[in-house]
């Protein structure tokens, strides 16, 4: 044990300025890439999906470009600006609670020039707090506690007269990593399958990385090394100002992923997808003709395009009296005339290659994909700053807005906007949580559209939703359970059964969001009748009601479920065919159908 008398008279790091903490924050993001899939392996609470630590590495990439070039001398205004990108990019639980965790360090350093042992401790006590008000519903046992431990174990070491940061942040690494050991006995999920909490994981690599650094890191020894300062279109920049679409094709093999560095400044929206040798490269910029350049660099670039963004957001008049809806693409309706949505993506990724859900990879391509790719996908919610963007620019245009997303008990998606309209006070935004996913999500979208073009007040369409939300249904039959396996949200025993029993289970969401079987139809023939007779049996057949009918890559079936749906409900006023979006099928896999029905409330 090091005496308190022999660390305060051997400072090897007395203070923090911007340069050291452009250095030390790589170093622990660097760490935290390195791990990545070995955090994801431990990944089992709250859903056992695997994707904790792809969620971090999403969320600290983003802040790593920031600090290969930063803008700010001084360390308060530069511990804002790494705040800011955090939440704008946080990705997943984990990246949001450790975006807040940057909100309160630079809520507390804003006026510091350099931090002390003293203020950095005060500032991740309060980096702490804010991470804990972030959430909820806090829960013992998650990255959470270990953050708590970490912070306390600074505080204590600072009062009692610690002057050298790399003792202080020694003394709370000891303590994060039994806080981190003791996750296993706090839940019993971790306790049931021997391992600790996944993003408490992600936590104190971050801090080993930062701590080795301080010990002995050089700059050399950062693997990702500064090419070119940040000039031109930044990429945060408001989306009212990309004004063009680009697309292109590089016809030689290219570094993908240093492609996706050269031209991320360049504009939004960028996808890059295709075989190896023939690589499409899509982007949102204002300057189509330096991205064409960029791209030719790497080999020979044919089928260039470029246009004025034809979409919604390029022609949209001066402010109007009139409600916006905002949903995300998880939500699957028919393509009708509704100018009044705006969709803020879901990505899938299969590996290291991404996705952005229904734009740079369609609905039918994912089940290819999902069928021919021995990786299964993983979802990564839309950031915080996707959220922003769009509600920045839609509250120039219209007067409120009602954002409805697909359940939170699914997915973070609602915590990222929640976490984007903090950033936007005194705006009339109304998030609702749909409590449900896909064909039933699209048809809470469409009522509120509907209430919208009758004229009907804000506050009349968020009630009315609200109402709506019970009476909306899900039913969903599954073809073969190897994919929601795959995702977690079943264990492999009971795809073992229903294989043996010759049983396809009937998934619905509950009123708390949560996907769960529900009932199960026997054999294997005539899914789509069985399922109707299943739903009718469960809903009020005398009340006027309104369907989606959702198929996965299964369109004759669709057909025969859309029919029999027609014949046996004689209430049904209206129904539509969709094909089911990747949300809820890299859970259901292909050959699924599923009815999203709504009991009509008159307007």
């Amino acid at each position: 044990m090091i005496s308190v008398n022999t660390i305060v008279n051997n400072c090897r790091v007395r203070y923090l300025n911007v340069q050291r903490l452009c250095r030390i924050l790589h170093a622990g993001f660097e760490r935290v890439f390195e791990n990545e899939e070995s955090i994801n392996a431990i990944n089992i609470f709250p859903i056992p999906d695997r994707d904790t630590g792809t969620n971090l590495t999403l969320s600290f990439s983003k802040i790593v470009s920031y600090l290969k070039y930063p803008r700010e001398n001084h360390t308060g205004r530069f511990l804002t600006e790494i705040a800011q990108t955090a939440l704008d990019h946080a990705s997943g639980n984990a990246g949001a609670i450790m975006a807040h965790l940057f909100l309160g360090i630079s809520l507390e350093a804003k006026f510091c020039q350099t931090l002390d042992a003293s203020t950095t401790a005060a500032a991740i006590a309060r980096g702490t707090e804010e991470a804990i008000k972030s959430v909820q519903t806090p829960v013992q046992g998650t990255i959470l506690t270990v953050m708590e431990e970490f912070s306390k174990q600074l505080s204590l070491a600072a009062d009692s007269g610690v002057k050298d940061i790399l003792s202080l942040f020694e003394a709370g690494l000891t303590t994060a990593l039994a806080a981190l050991a003791n996750t296993t006995a706090q839940l019993d999920i971790l306790k049931k399958a021997g391992v600790v909490d996944a993003g408490g994981r992600g936590f104190v690599h971050f801090l080993e990385g930062i701590a080795d650094f301080m010990r002995n890191g050089n700059i050399r020894t950062l693997k990702v090394c500064p090419e070119s300062p940040i000039s031109g279109n930044d990429a945060d920049a408001n989306v009212k100002q990309i004004i063009y679409c680009a697309e292109c094709t590089i016809l030689q093999p290219v570094n993908r992923a240093e492609l996706e560095r050269k031209l991320e400044n360049m504009g939004e929206k960028m996808f890059v997808t295709g075989p190896k040798s023939e690589i499409k490269v899509h982007l949102h910029t204002s300057d189509p003709e330096q991205f064409f350049k960029q791209c030719s660099r790497y080999g020979t670039v044919s089928s260039k395009r470029s246009a004025s963004m034809p979409d919604k957001y390029s022609s949209l008049p001066l402010k109007r009296k009139t409600i916006a809806i905002v949903t995300d693409s998880i939500a699957d309706f028919p393509s009708l005339d509704f100018s009044d949505i705006y969709i803020v993506p879901v990505r899938f990724s299969f590996g290291k290659e991404s996705y952005i859900d229904k734009i740079s990879l369609t609905t039918s391509e994912f089940y290819r994909e999902l069928q021919t790719n021995p990786i299964h996908p993983k979802t990564s919610q839309p950031v915080p700053g996707d959220f922003r963007k769009v509600y920045q620019y839609l509250l120039e245009h219209y007067t409120s807005i009602i954002s409805i997303h697909l359940a939170e008990a699914l997915s973070g998606t609602l915590q990222s906007a929640r976490h984007a309209i903090n950033q936007i006070p005194n705006q009339c935004i109304d998030l609702l949580d749909s409590s449900t996913v896909s064909v039933s999500q699209g048809l809470l979208v469409m009522a509120a559209v509907e209430a919208i073009k009758a004229g009907k007040s804000h506050e009349f369409v968020v009630n009315h939703i609200n109402s709506l939300r019970p009476k909306t249904r899900l039913f969903a039959a599954l073809s073969d359970l190897n994919y929601i396996v795959k995702g977690g949200r079943i264990p492999e025993f009971v795809n073992s059964i229903s294989k043996f029993l010759h049983l396809k289970p009937v998934l619905s969401t509950l009123l708390n969001g949560k996907l769960v079987p529900i009932g199960v139809l026997p054999g294997g023939r005539n899914v789509h009748r069985k399922l109707c007779g299943f739903l009718l049996k469960r809903i009020n057949t005398c009340v006027p009601y309104r369907a989606i009918v959702g198929h996965s890559n299964s369109p004759e079936l669709g057909q025969r479920m859309l029919t029999t749906l027609k014949e046996k409900l004689p209430s049904l006023k209206e129904v539509s065919l969709v094909e089911i979006g990747g949300g809820l099928g890299v859970h259901t896999g292909p050959g699924a159908i599923a009815v999203g029905i709504q009991e009509i409330i008159p307007l």
